[in-house]
Formats: C-alpha cells, structure tokens, sequence
C-alpha cells in the first residue's frame, strides 16, 4: 500500500495528471461545454465503428514498425514478448515520455538492455516528426505563413543534428573520456552507450525507407478518425477535407513531439484547437472534434490493449516478476545473455530436467 501511495503521489505522475487536467479544463471552458458534450455523443454514435477499425490499424502498423527497429538492432523477441511491453507503452503513451515504458517492460519479458530498446523507440519518434513537418511543408496552415519555413528548418536541422551524433565520434569520444567511478554512473554510462549504438545502426537510409511509410499509415488513421468526426461535426455547415483534418492533427501532434515534457493528454487538443480555429471552424465544433478524435483514438487504444494483456496475463505476470527481481538487493537480474538463452532454447528439444529460462530460476548477471 505505501508503494503504491508513493507512486500515485510520485511528482513525475502528479503534475503530467494536473497540467492534462489544466489544459482540458481550458479547453472546455473556452467553448460552450454543454454544446460539446453534444457533439462528442453524436460523433461517438456516428463514428464510432470506422475509428476503431481505424484505431486499430494504428495500433498494427506501429507495432510492425517497432518490430523492424527491434530487429535491426538485433532484438528479436517473440510476439507474446513484444505485444506486452508494445501493449503497456501504448497505454502509458499519455503521459511525458510514457511510451518508453514499452522499453523497461521489454527488459523483464526479452531481457533486452534499455538504452539499445530505447534507440528504436527514439527513431520511432523521429520519424513521426519527420512525417509531421512533411505534412506541414506539403500543405501548410492558411494564414500562418511561419508554418513552411519553420518545419522546413526543423527538418534540415534534425538532419544535420543526426549527422553530427551518429555519424562523427563526437558522442562515442566523449563517452571513452568519461569513466565514472561510481557503479550509478556506470550504468548510465553503459546506457547512453548502448542508446548511441543503437542509433548509429539505426541512421541509415533502410530505417527511413520502412519507417517512414509505415509511420504515414500510423499517424494516417489518426488524422482519418479527425477526418471521419469532422464529416459528422464540421462537414454539413461548412467546407472540411482529410487535408485540413490532416494538417491539424500534424501540428497538435509536432508539438507534443518536440517539446516531450509536455503530456499528450491536453496540449493535442489545445494546439490542434488552433488550426482547426485558424482554418474558421467556431470554437465548439473544434474543441469538439478534437476531443471526440481523443475519445475514440485513445478510448479504443486502451480498450485494445488492455484486452492483449489480460490475453497474455501469464506473461504479464513474468515479466513483472523479472523486473521485481532486478529491483532486489542482492538479486540477480535479467540480462542480455538471458535473451541469447532463450533464442538457443526455441532451437533446442525440450529436455525434462531441463530448466528454461522464463522460469523464476536466477538469469546470469550482466556483470
């Protein structure tokens, strides 16, 4: 119970939840909150069946994505492995940097190190920032002339940022000067090191050539659900086109992207509500559409992964046990060489005295 007092009351959760809360608060009260609450139960009804089936594509399409970047840098676990910790990061996606959960999840069910996981998670990001500006200099916001130049900048100098980290030993230079004494230190060190590895490998034209049209599939369903309420919503009183729904959705989501302090909860809608008004839809239709796009994206995101790990709950509770033991003092934990361990073993016949790797038994130590 103290635990978990302490991880509700942890300030790193407290003040994503409230400034989430600041920002809708804002954002129903900028509108008349009773119009709204109508507009999102008739764009629920009428829209409800193509955005989950919307919804869901996302959910495939970044799934195999995360899959290929996985592989890549050599981590091929197995589906029950991978869907737990895709599953857990997708629904702690709403908070800052929630979406690296899926990498500390996949520690305790792949036993892959943190910082190498997380590379692929990163590029994830990238590239999703990638087609983001792209969408914003192939179509722009009416009236925001800054819009093009901006994101044509940003995609120049992300390139150029790229170049000088992961194609210079700029960063692996400095890492050979710094040797901490400290074990803390160490392990700090030892996960920038595997995160810069892991990204060198994965700047390169192959990430960009898979991920980006998956990435266009991804974030393509969501602005389609914005689309689809938008027909319901904006579309009978006034000119709408998956354009627009695009172009909003882009800006809301680049935001968020660049500046990651910031919880997805909240600030999608209050930057997205700026397009969207920006593009002369009133106040209620935006900030009704942009919330019904968050109930029926979100809602049925939640919806199915918390069905994939109630599925998978025996994996679930393994992985869970795994990362408790690495939490131990004095325990052993689960390293890289307990991963090798299960790829021999799938190759292996099963042997009754046997003892396989998944089971409570104490994986070889890291160090």
């Amino acid at each position: 119970m103290k635990d978990k007092l302490k991880y509700i009351f942890n300030p790193r959760v407290i003040i994503p939840t409230l400034l989430s809360a600041a920002l809708l608060a804002f954002v129903l009260t900028f509108a008349n909150s009773g119009e709204v609450g109508d507009e999102i139960k008739q764009a629920v009804a009428d829209a409800w069946l193509p955005s989950f089936f919307l919804a869901v594509l996302y959910l495939g399409a970044k799934l195999i994505q995360w899959r290929i970047y996985l592989g890549r840098l050599g981590l091929k676990p197995g589906w029950q492995e991978l869907l737990v910790p895709y599953a857990g990061g997708e629904m702690g996606n709403t908070l800052p940097m929630g979406v690296y959960l899926e990498n500390y999840l996949l520690k305790g069910s792949a036993g892959s190190a943190v910082g190498r996981s997380a590379a692929a998670t990163t590029w994830m990001l990238i590239t999703e920032i990638a087609i983001c500006l792209l969408a914003l200099i192939a179509f722009g916001v009416p009236g925001w002339l800054w819009v093009r130049p901006l994101a044509a900048f940003l995609m120049v100098g992300m390139l150029a940022v790229g170049f000088l980290l992961f194609r210079t030993r700029l960063v692996n230079a400095e890492l050979e000067r710094w040797r901490p004494s400290q074990k803390g230190l160490q392990a700090v060190r030892s996960g920038i090191k595997d995160f810069v590895e892991g990204s060198h490998q994965l700047f390169s034209w192959h990430t960009f050539v898979y991920g980006l049209p998956l990435t266009a599939v991804y974030l393509g369903a969501q602005a389609t659900i914005l689309y689809v309420v938008g027909n319901v919503l904006i579309a009978p009183t006034q000119p709408w086109a998956w354009t627009d729904a695009a172009v909003a959705f882009a800006f809301s989501l680049v935001i968020v992207l660049l500046v990651p302090v910031l919880p997805h909860l909240g600030s999608v809608e209050v930057s997205g509500l700026g397009v969207l008004l920006k593009f002369g839809i009133s106040k209620n239709l935006a900030v009704g559409s942009f919330l019904a796009l968050r109930l029926l994206s979100t809602g049925t995101i939640i919806l199915v992964c918390g069905l994939v790990l109630l599925a998978l709950h025996r994996e679930v509770g393994v992985t869970f046990r795994r990362l408790s033991r690495m939490g131990r003092t004095g325990k052993k934990g689960y390293s890289d060489e307990d991963y090798l361990c299960q790829e021999e073993a799938r190759e292996e016949e099963w042997k009754p005295d046997a003892e396989p790797c998944d089971q409570e038994a104490e994986a070889p130590s890291s160090s």
